[in-house]
């Protein structure tokens, strides 16, 4: 009877620590407007994200949750685009963009959401000539601070930065413009200790374009500018990002006169200096695009990568804080997949989920779907892998001083846009995996890992039972241990080669740790 009791108790314990040690992945397709593309998308602090796209025929904001189920949907028409949208301090959304003043231009505009989608309030901001807000930060006050373009005649444009109160009231709105006759445009921004950070790109002549990075204070006055070159390359930045050790991250791609592009990563200090610089490649074009920083100062990026034929994919790499490859994912279909700046996130449970436009991958036709992997913290998703081969390597920056004098430009406008309800999503498959963890203070030492045929698995507390499992769940073996050894030995040459996960379930509680088995 005793040792029923005890089985049920551990049974119980292993269901409670499954769940507490578990990851959802998953990858889906997203009905919104029609033929859209995915422009970005954000976790959210209750596990899901909220995402933005659109096209010709309208664009769209979608609140999933930690399944990928779609909360919410809104649907706004063409005259309100939708570039990026984030999460604010009060559990609601704030989302920037253009609006088409009815006179042939589009104004840079902030809209603000409560938690359930709902507008709250919604301004536009400029002058005569075009702009658009393409990417936005909440500022330490709890207003808002903007990045995007604004046009000083056809084709040429320069950076627009506005800077809003916690309602979306003006503050400032300055047009960085160069003396020549040169192109500037914004692709994100980030605070960082009351100062900002935009990247960008500065188009110097049809064949000539550098990365850029751009420093300003609260009133909007320049601090620095920089362009940073691969020499004989076109260089493009997609993001900036802040580290925890106080410096920057800027993420791109980098391509030679063949136009065969490079992911590029560059991390630079706060004055703008190279730290180190790295491109990446593999068998085709590979753009780098978004990327995040982990609580352990590794680096997850996200992109898209050419693979076989005229197929292009979702591609996720890992680095050390030092530009070190750990590891590379591709995935996606027989189609074109495209990952955009603030493509990528990391979600509440410590994994990643990305969102692409894909074309001809998972649908008939030629038409734009929205696709989103959600990947544990390993960058596994548990269908549409594609094998790839990936190479970081490091390559010398040059740095040159770029001036941007700002000048005021733009007073704002109230809207009242009245949204739609869209949204639908398709599974493309679904897993609930199990995650290493380290558990309460438990020494366990496992040997020889790999392993070919056989486990030694020493513990310094008493062992009630051991659970092999698949990395997606899947229980491939248990030993229930009535004498609670301290030392095992575990048989496991029935196990295919490939990774495990042990959970080892004692006295002081439960510790689940990763092995190899090797064929």
């Amino acid at each position: 009877m005793n040792i029923m009791k005890h089985l049920l108790l551990t049974i119980a314990l292993l269901s409670i620590h499954g769940i507490l040690g578990a990851q959802i992945t998953y990858q889906k397709l997203y009905t919104t407007t029609n033929n859209s593309q995915a422009n970005c998308i954000r976790a959210t602090a209750d596990g899901g994200f909220i995402s933005c796209g659109g096209g010709g025929s309208g664009f769209w904001i979608l609140k999933a949750d930690s399944n990928g189920t779609t909360t919410w949907g809104r649907s706004f028409t063409s005259l309100f685009r939708i570039l990026s949208v984030k999460q604010t301090t009060d559990g609601g959304y704030a989302a920037c963009g253009s609006w088409n003043n009815g006179q042939g231009k589009f104004q840079a505009m902030l809209l603000k959401l409560n938690t359930s989608g709902a507008i709250q309030w919604a301004n536009a901001y400029g002058d005569t000539a075009s702009s658009a807000a393409i990417d936005l930060e909440q500022t330490a006050g709890g207003g808002f601070i903007l990045a995007g373009n604004i046009s000083s005649g056809s084709p040429l444009q320069d950076l627009y930065i506005i800077k809003t109160d916690p309602s979306g009231n003006l503050g400032w709105a300055k047009r960085f413009q160069s003396a020549t006759n040169t192109t500037e445009t914004a692709s994100g921004i980030i605070t960082k200790n009351n100062q900002y950070y935009i990247s960008g790109n500065v188009q110097l002549s049809p064949g000539d374009a550098d990365a850029l990075l751009m420093k300003i204070d609260t009133a909007g006055q320049l601090i620095w500018t920089y362009r940073y070159d691969v020499a004989g390359n076109r260089e493009f930045a997609s993001e900036v990002r802040n580290t925890a050790d106080g410096n920057l991250l800027m993420i791109g791609y980098t391509e030679g006169a063949t136009q065969d592009p490079d992911m590029l990563l560059l991390k630079a200090d706060t004055t703008g200096a190279v730290i180190w610089s790295k491109t990446g490649s593999g068998a085709g074009s590979e753009y780098g695009s978004s990327l995040v920083e982990n609580p352990d100062q590794s680096i997850v990026i996200a992109g898209s990568a050419d693979s076989s034929g005229n197929n292009r994919n979702v591609i996720l790499i890992k680095v050390t804080n030092t530009g070190n490859l750990v590891w590379s994912k591709q995935y996606g279909g027989n189609g074109l997949e495209q990952v955009l700046q603030n493509g990528l996130d990391r979600s509440a449970d410590g994994g990643f989920v990305v969102q692409a436009t894909t074309i001809g991958s998972f649908s008939s036709g030629g038409s734009k779907n929205i696709y989103v992997i959600k990947t544990n913290n390993d960058g596994i998703s548990y269908c549409n892998a594609i094998p790839h081969t990936f190479q970081l390597s490091a390559v010398s920056i040059n740095r040159n001083a770029y001036s941007l004098p700002p000048v005021n430009a733009g007073a704002s406008l109230t809207l009242t846009p009245a949204p739609g309800s869209t949204g639908s999503d398709t599974t493309l498959c679904f897993v609930t995996a199990l995650q290493e963890n380290v558990g309460p203070s438990i020494g366990v030492l496992l040997y020889p890992n790999p392993a070919f045929d056989r486990l030694t698995l020493k513990c310094d507390q008493p062992v009630i039972s051991v659970t092999i499992f698949t990395l997606d769940g899947r229980k491939m073996m248990e030993s229930i241990y009535p004498q609670s050894p301290e030392q095992t030995d575990l048989d496991i040459q029935h196990l295919s080669g490939g990774s495990y996960l042990m959970r080892v379930e004692t006295k002081a509680g439960s510790k689940t740790i990763k092995f190899n088995k090797q064929e």
